[in-house]
Protein backbone atom coordinates (compact mmCIF):
# COMPACT_ATOMS: atom_id res chain seq x y z
CA UNK A 1 0.00 0.00 0.00
CA UNK A 2 1.38 3.21 -0.93
CA UNK A 3 3.03 5.29 1.81
CA UNK A 4 3.10 2.33 4.12
CA UNK A 5 6.22 1.04 3.73
CA UNK A 6 8.84 0.95 7.18
CA UNK A 7 12.56 0.46 6.82
CA UNK A 8 14.73 -0.69 9.43
CA UNK A 9 18.42 -0.86 9.79
CA UNK A 10 20.69 -2.64 12.43
CA UNK A 11 20.51 -6.08 14.51
CA UNK A 12 18.42 -4.08 17.40
CA UNK A 13 14.61 -4.51 17.94
CA UNK A 14 13.06 -1.09 17.44
CA UNK A 15 10.16 0.18 16.55
CA UNK A 16 8.83 1.64 13.54
CA UNK A 17 5.60 3.07 12.11
CA UNK A 18 4.15 4.22 8.92
CA UNK A 19 1.57 6.84 8.71
CA UNK A 20 -0.65 7.20 5.51
CA UNK A 21 -4.61 8.82 4.84
CA UNK A 22 -7.79 7.30 4.28
CA UNK A 23 -7.33 8.31 0.95
CA UNK A 24 -3.92 6.02 0.41
CA UNK A 25 -3.76 4.42 -2.84
CA UNK A 26 -4.94 0.85 -2.19
CA UNK A 27 -6.36 1.61 1.24
CA UNK A 28 -10.10 1.12 0.67
CA UNK A 29 -13.18 -0.38 2.62
CA UNK A 30 -13.42 -3.56 3.31
CA UNK A 31 -9.72 -4.63 1.89
CA UNK A 32 -7.98 -7.69 3.25
CA UNK A 33 -4.23 -6.46 4.17
CA UNK A 34 -1.34 -8.06 5.36
CA UNK A 35 2.37 -7.67 6.54
CA UNK A 36 5.50 -8.86 4.28
CA UNK A 37 8.71 -8.59 5.19
CA UNK A 38 11.43 -7.99 2.09
CA UNK A 39 15.41 -7.92 2.70
CA UNK A 40 17.48 -6.07 0.51
CA UNK A 41 19.34 -9.83 0.67
CA UNK A 42 19.03 -13.03 0.06
CA UNK A 43 21.70 -14.11 3.73
CA UNK A 44 19.59 -11.39 5.53
CA UNK A 45 17.18 -12.23 8.66
CA UNK A 46 14.32 -10.11 9.49
CA UNK A 47 11.78 -10.75 12.63
CA UNK A 48 8.72 -8.99 13.60
CA UNK A 49 7.78 -9.44 17.15
CA UNK A 50 4.20 -7.38 16.63
CA UNK A 51 2.58 -5.90 13.75
CA UNK A 52 -0.85 -4.21 13.73
CA UNK A 53 -3.17 -1.43 11.93
CA UNK A 54 -3.88 1.34 14.08
CA UNK A 55 -6.69 3.76 13.36
CA UNK A 56 -6.79 7.45 14.56
CA UNK A 57 -9.97 9.28 14.97
CA UNK A 58 -10.20 12.79 13.89
CA UNK A 59 -13.01 14.89 13.02
CA UNK A 60 -15.54 12.10 14.45
CA UNK A 61 -19.11 13.36 13.33
CA UNK A 62 -20.92 10.27 14.82
CA UNK A 63 -19.65 6.58 16.14
CA UNK A 64 -21.60 3.51 17.69
CA UNK A 65 -19.87 1.54 20.52
CA UNK A 66 -20.65 -1.70 20.90
CA UNK A 67 -21.39 -3.91 24.44
CA UNK A 68 -22.07 -7.45 24.04
CA UNK A 69 -24.47 -9.07 26.05
CA UNK A 70 -24.93 -12.58 24.98
CA UNK A 71 -22.69 -15.21 23.22
CA UNK A 72 -23.24 -17.95 21.39
CA UNK A 73 -26.31 -20.24 22.59
CA UNK A 74 -28.26 -22.86 21.35
CA UNK A 75 -31.61 -24.53 23.34
CA UNK A 76 -35.04 -24.58 23.54
CA UNK A 77 -35.03 -23.38 27.44
CA UNK A 78 -34.57 -19.30 28.71
CA UNK A 79 -30.94 -18.54 29.25
CA UNK A 80 -29.88 -14.75 31.05
CA UNK A 81 -26.26 -14.15 30.23
CA UNK A 82 -25.88 -12.81 33.56
CA UNK A 83 -22.07 -13.35 33.31
CA UNK A 84 -22.09 -10.56 30.55
CA UNK A 85 -23.55 -7.74 31.87
CA UNK A 86 -22.85 -4.04 30.89
CA UNK A 87 -22.55 -0.92 32.67
CA UNK A 88 -23.80 1.84 30.18
CA UNK A 89 -23.45 5.30 30.78
CA UNK A 90 -25.35 7.67 28.43
CA UNK A 91 -23.92 10.85 29.80
CA UNK A 92 -20.53 9.64 28.74
CA UNK A 93 -21.68 9.95 24.82
CA UNK A 94 -23.26 13.18 23.05
CA UNK A 95 -26.75 12.54 22.01
CA UNK A 96 -26.91 9.17 22.69
CA UNK A 97 -29.38 6.66 20.90
CA UNK A 98 -29.19 2.84 22.80
CA UNK A 99 -31.00 -0.36 20.70
CA UNK A 100 -30.74 -3.83 21.18
CA UNK A 101 -29.32 -6.09 18.53
CA UNK A 102 -29.58 -9.84 17.94
CA UNK A 103 -28.10 -12.26 15.04
CA UNK A 104 -29.77 -15.38 15.35
CA UNK A 105 -32.97 -17.23 14.45
CA UNK A 106 -35.18 -19.97 15.53
CA UNK A 107 -36.52 -23.41 14.76
CA UNK A 108 -39.91 -21.92 14.62
CA UNK A 109 -40.47 -18.40 13.23
CA UNK A 110 -41.87 -16.33 15.77
CA UNK A 111 -42.13 -17.93 19.03
CA UNK A 112 -38.62 -17.40 20.49
CA UNK A 113 -36.53 -13.73 21.35
CA UNK A 114 -34.11 -12.07 22.48
CA UNK A 115 -34.60 -9.38 25.28
CA UNK A 116 -32.86 -6.97 27.49
CA UNK A 117 -33.60 -6.58 31.15
CA UNK A 118 -32.14 -4.06 33.61
CA UNK A 119 -30.24 -5.67 36.62
CA UNK A 120 -30.55 -2.63 38.83
CA UNK A 121 -26.78 -2.08 40.56
CA UNK A 122 -26.57 -5.83 41.05
CA UNK A 123 -22.56 -7.31 39.42
CA UNK A 124 -24.45 -10.48 39.86
CA UNK A 125 -27.47 -13.04 39.80
CA UNK A 126 -30.25 -13.00 37.30
CA UNK A 127 -32.89 -10.09 39.76
CA UNK A 128 -34.45 -7.76 36.89
CA UNK A 129 -36.93 -6.25 35.48
CA UNK A 130 -37.27 -6.31 31.27
CA UNK A 131 -36.61 -3.45 29.20
CA UNK A 132 -39.16 -2.03 27.70
CA UNK A 133 -39.16 -2.08 23.83
CA UNK A 134 -35.81 -4.46 24.06
CA UNK A 135 -37.61 -7.47 22.56
CA UNK A 136 -36.43 -8.79 19.16
CA UNK A 137 -38.38 -12.23 17.85
CA UNK A 138 -36.17 -14.11 16.33
CA UNK A 139 -37.08 -15.08 12.66
CA UNK A 140 -37.22 -18.58 10.69
CA UNK A 141 -33.90 -17.80 9.15
CA UNK A 142 -30.72 -16.29 10.25
CA UNK A 143 -30.79 -12.51 10.13
CA UNK A 144 -29.88 -9.15 12.24
CA UNK A 145 -32.88 -7.47 14.39
CA UNK A 146 -32.36 -3.75 15.77
CA UNK A 147 -34.86 -2.33 18.00
CA UNK A 148 -36.23 1.32 18.12
CA UNK A 149 -34.31 3.49 20.90
CA UNK A 150 -34.44 2.28 24.23
CA UNK A 151 -34.62 4.17 27.66
CA UNK A 152 -31.86 2.96 30.15
CA UNK A 153 -31.38 4.11 33.73
CA UNK A 154 -27.80 5.30 34.00
CA UNK A 155 -26.00 3.74 36.77
CA UNK A 156 -27.80 0.19 36.10
CA UNK A 157 -26.24 -2.81 34.95
CA UNK A 158 -27.98 -4.84 31.09
CA UNK A 159 -28.54 -8.16 31.06
CA UNK A 160 -29.51 -10.07 28.06
CA UNK A 161 -31.67 -13.06 27.75
CA UNK A 162 -32.65 -15.57 25.53
CA UNK A 163 -36.04 -16.36 25.46
CA UNK A 164 -37.71 -19.64 24.37
CA UNK A 165 -41.27 -21.17 24.22
CA UNK A 166 -39.82 -24.54 25.41
CA UNK A 167 -40.25 -26.28 22.16
CA UNK A 168 -38.28 -24.46 19.03
CA UNK A 169 -34.76 -23.93 19.29
CA UNK A 170 -33.26 -20.60 19.51
CA UNK A 171 -30.12 -19.95 17.75
CA UNK A 172 -28.43 -16.75 19.03
CA UNK A 173 -25.20 -16.07 17.38
CA UNK A 174 -24.59 -12.57 19.61
CA UNK A 175 -27.25 -10.14 21.51
CA UNK A 176 -25.36 -6.44 21.96
CA UNK A 177 -26.05 -3.16 23.22
CA UNK A 178 -25.28 -0.42 20.64
CA UNK A 179 -25.03 3.37 21.34
CA UNK A 180 -24.95 5.44 19.01
CA UNK A 181 -23.78 9.10 19.44
CA UNK A 182 -23.30 12.05 17.06
CA UNK A 183 -21.01 15.52 17.86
Amino acid sequence: MTGAVVTRTGTALGQGQATFGDNAANFADLGEYELRIRSSGALFTASVARAGLYVKLENLGRGEAYYRLARTSTGIASAYFDGMRALINPASFSNPLVYAEAVGYASAAGVNSFQFFDAGTNDSGTTSSAITASALTLPGAKARLRSSALTITPGNRTIGRSIGNGAATTNLTSGTAIVQFSY
